[in-house]
This record gives C-alpha cells, sequence and structure tokens, in this order.
C-alpha cells in the first residue's frame, strides 16, 4: 500500500489521544507503509588513503536529503543554498536499499564534522545496512557484525563527535545506529583516515543498548550531548544512555507526563547545552505540546507539560507535530504541525515558541506563522526540521516534505528566521528522485564547523 488516505490520517491521529488503552496504535500515527525488501549490503573495504589530498567542500550551506527508497538501490541528494533556491550539488548511489516508510521522526542520515572535512552517512533500513560518504566519495556500506536489522520503521543515526582511539584505530567519534527491527541502538567507531582505514569507515565496536521504551515502544528520534544520548520512544517515554569510547549504556527512562494527562507521546528529542534538560515535543496534541524532563548525570526526573498560546496564534496551530529543532542560542524551538495541512487548508504551520534554558520553561511568542503551501496538492507528510545556519537564532529551517502518491517527488521548504525568531514561508525546492524523502540534515561547508 503506497497511498495513505486522510480520513486515514485524521483516525490515526485522534487515535493517538487514547492510547494509554491502546498503545499499538501509535506506531499507525507515525509511520508509514514500508517496502518489504530484506536484503543486507555487505561492507565494502577501503585502504591505503591519504586524507591531506582530500579537497574540502566550498564555503556555504548545505542540504543533505535521503531519498529511502524502497526496493530498489537507495540515493541522498546534496543541496546547496543559493539566495532563495537550493542547487543539486550530487547524488549520492548507495549500495544498499530504502524503506520507502517509518516514523517520521527518525533521523535517517547524519553529517559528522571530521578535523579535515565532514561524513555523510545514510540509513538504508530496507537492508538494515548503513552507507558512508566522505564528503562525496563513498566510503562503503557497513551492517551490524549481529545481524540487527532495522526494515520495520527505520534506522536511525546519530553522529557523535569523541576524538580519541578505539583499540589501535584512531578516531573522530561515534555513530549511534537504531536498528528498529531488533530494537537495539548499537556503536559504531568513525575512522579518522589511515592507511587502513578511508576516513568515515565504519567499524562496528560490538556494544549496543536496547532501544525499548518502558511502555514496549521502539526508539524513534535521538540526540546526544556530552556523554550521553536521549531517545524518545514510540510509547509515550523517554530514555537516557551514557556514552563513552564507543560503549553506550542506558541510565534511566521516564513516562512523559503529558502522556498520562493527554495521551500524547514524544517524538523529537533536545538536550540542552547545559544538560539540565531534556525537551519532547509530542504528537497527538491540537496545538503545540511539549515534555520537559530534568536531567542530572543522565538521570531523567518527571517532566513538566508545556501547552503555550501565543497571541500570533501560532502554536494554536499546530497539528501532530513530528518534528522540532532548537535554534543554536537556546531561546526559540521551531515546531513543525505534521498535520497542520487538515486544519489550515493547503498548508502546514511552522511555529516559534520562546524558550528559558535555564529553567526549562516553554512560553508563547507573538510570532505569526510559516504557511508551507501545498499540502494535498504537492505533497503528504512532512519529515525531519533542520537549521539554515548554526548560529544565533539559526536564520529559519528546511523541512522535508514527501508526496507519497500525490505526487511522485518530495520537497525541500525554506522558512527563514528575524532577529526575534519568528518565521516567514520563502520557498520550495522540488526532488523529482523520490516520493518518500522524509529525513534531511544540514551543515556548512566549513571543515571547523
Amino acid at each position: 500500500m503506497r497511498v495513505v488516505t486522510r480520513l486515514f490520517i485524521v483516525v490515526m491521529i485522534f487515535a493517538v489521544c487514547s492510547m494509554i488503552s491502546a498503545l499499538g496504535q501509535v506506531a499507525s500515527v507515525m509511520h508509514l507503509p514500508a517496502s518489504s525488501s530484506h536484503h543486507v549490503a555487505k561492507e565494502q573495504g577501503f585502504v591505503g588513503v591519504n586524507a591531506a589530498h582530500h579537497p574540502v567542500p566550498t564555503q556555504g550551506n548545505y542540504v543533505v536529503v535521503n531519498n529511502d527508497l524502497g526496493g530498489v538501490a537507495n540515493s541522498a541528494l546534496v543541496y546547496k543554498r543559493l539566495n532563495r533556491s537550493l542547487s543539486l550539488v550530487s547524488t549520492l548511489g548507495s549500495a544498499g536499499q530504502g524503506l520507502g516508510g517509518g516514523y517520521f521522526s527518525i533521523p535517517r542520515i547524519s553529517i559528522g564534522v571530521t578535523p579535515l572535512d565532514h561524513c555523510i552517512f545514510v540509513g538504508d533500513a530496507g537492508s538494515s545496512d548503513i552507507s558512508a560518504w566522505w564528503s562525496t566519495t563513498p566510503v562503503g556500506t557497513y551492517v551490524a557484525n549481529a545481524g540487527y536489522l532495522a526494515n520495520l520503521y527505520g534506522l536511525g543515526l546519530v553522529y557523535h563527535s569523541e576524538p580519541g582511539m578505539f583499540g589501535n584505530i584512531q578516531v573522530n567519534g561515534y555513530l549511534y545506529a537504531n536498528f528498529t527491527a531488533s530494537g537495539v541502538i548499537e556503536s559504531f567507531a568513525v575512522a579518522a583516515g589511515d592507511m587502513n582505514y578511508m576516513p568515515c569507515s565504519l567499524i562496528d565496536t560490538g556494544n549496543g543498548a536496547t532501544a525499548i521504551g518502558i511502555n514496549q515502544g521502539v526508539a524513534d528520534g535521538m540526540t546526544t550531548r556530552g556523554n550521553y544520548l536521549a531517545a524518545a520512544y514510540a510509547d509515550g517515554s523517554v530514555g537516557m544512555y551514557e556514552l563513552g569510547g564507543g560503549a553506550i549504556n542506558l541510565k534511566s527512562q521516564k513516562v512523559a507526563t503529558g502522556f498520562g494527562v493527554l495521551g500524547v507521546t514524544p517524538t523529537q528529542v533536545y538536550i540542552t547545552q547545559n544538560e539540565k534538560y531534556v525537551v519532547a515535543d509530542d504528537l497527538g496534541g491540537v496545538a503545540s505540546t511539549w515534555d520537559v524532563f530534568p536531567n542530572a548525570n543522565g538521570l531523567l526526573a518527571a517532566s513538566t507539560t508545556y501547552q503555550p498560546a501565543g497571541a500570533g496564534g501560532g502554536d494554536a496551530q499546530i497539528y501532530g507535530s513530528n518534528t522540532f529543532v532548537a535554534s543554536p542560542d537556546e531561546t526559540v524551538l521551531y515546531i513543525a504541525g505534521s498535520y497542520s495541512g487538515l486544519l489550515n487548508g493547503n498548508s502546514m504551520i511552522i511555529a516559534t515558541d520562546a524558550f528559558n534554558n535555564a529553567t526549562g520553561a516553554i512560553t508563547a511568542t507573538n510570532c505569526g506563522v510559516s504557511t508551507i503551501p501545498g499540502y494535498g496538492t504537492l505533497w503528504e507528510y512532512a519529515g525531519n526540521t533542520a537549521l539554515v545556519t548554526n548560529t544565533g537564532k539559526g536564520k529559519g529551517v528546511w523541512q522535508a516534505l514527501a508526496g507519497f502518491g500525490v505526487t511522485n517527488a518530495s520537497y525541500v521548504a525554506a522558512s527563514i528566521a528575524d532577529a526575534n525568531g519568528c518565521l516567514t514561508y520563502s520557498f520550495t525546492t522540488t526532488n523529482n528522485q523520490s516520493e518518500t524523502a522524509f529525513s534531511l540534515q544540514s551543515y556548512s561547508g566549513s571543515p571547523s564547523q
């Protein structure tokens, strides 16, 4: 089944609100049907590469999109921002296969910054492997040594910078991979590059941790900060994992207060820069809904639920959020109403809420909203959200939009932020290579960033 009707979506959204008695419905709301492909790719070896000879990319803002092509060879697209447009720079062909569906909040692509350049990692959930590139140079396709599978809700990836040694291999950090069909988050070392390993090569550390929540849901959105990884599960709970040297160990889990009170469930998570709080947006609320967990060395305390309603009416128009991003200065949160097109004609809404990283409080702003056109005519589903830049208010956000049967294309929409973090829709770029491109990430083309 490739096309999911809007009536089905409406039914599923309201089902989330009663998910305490029907947890199995959460997955129905948050994911799409996927390809039945079970191909598993093997690791490819590359040796003898001198990192100093690799060119550094041109300075600029880039967006990378995972096409998530189900049942066929997957690919990723690299775009460069050119004023009010995105220009396709490169198409990265994968040896693995995508899923063509899954949880909207799962980060199917991750960018790892290295001293000389950057790594691009793409989750091929259909074949349960990870494809890696050094800039746009292919490095290899990697599977978990234990044979973990991701062909259920997607293969989530998050890179964590941690330069050092893994055994006798110099590494720049670790890639944490969420294999949703196996319920495991596995750790892969990311090689810095020498005569035995090409930069961005992956080495399975053999260290994994359960990716199952308190109510038996699998991990969805993930993020890292300091020595910790936070994950939202598709069951109303959030977990914290301790990291170090490639090891990953579950530290604590908590059910969100909003799950018990409102029937909403966290989907995306963010650890504040001071590591005092874990912020989660909640799916199921009509208006922006958040749960904020106090954090003490990986031990989560009971969360506070926030439902701000601004004078500008922005967050009141949010419906069914699956994704958000925090501004680099942590003063505002940009929240995408994944299903807001059901309430707002043919448009999706991205709103701005104010955030206090000292207290964890989320309040309303007087901002209007970014109104992204095309719901039901060009695209049907909204995926990941990413910042335009990594300073100040972030200068705006990129939003992934998937046609998924409405059209055979996917889209990247740009919304520009002013000095206060208020968003205005700017433009949309069409991706004719995929109708299931739910996941994107952004980066600056400077190796020092």
